[in-house]
């Protein structure tokens, strides 16, 4: 098996909220060998990503980390243009 964990953390609670919310369609719709799992817990929020039974796919982790890191750079940049736009 592998495993990964990306944990984010900011005091901005909204932001950690939207970004779970985001990903919850990718965490539900995946391979049947994988598994996505993510929880805001105090000021982080946790993202774990195990795939089973492929120890030799470490593209596949690294391909799904990058991809889940590029929708939590897009939904963060989003929030700060809306915060700023709104003020």
């Amino acid at each position: 098996m592998i495993r990964a964990e990306i944990n984010y953390t900011t005091n901005n609670k909204k932001l950690l909220y939207a970004i779970n919310k985001a990903l919850s369609p990718d965490n539900k719709k995946t391979p049947p060998h994988m598994v996505i799992k993510s929880k805001v817990q105090n000021n982080t929020l946790t993202i774990i990503l195990l795939i089973e039974g492929y120890d030799n796919k470490i593209g596949t982790l690294l391909n799904t980390l990058d991809e889940i890191l590029a929708l939590m750079k897009s939904v963060e940049k989003t929030i700060m243009v809306v915060n700023k736009d709104c003020e």
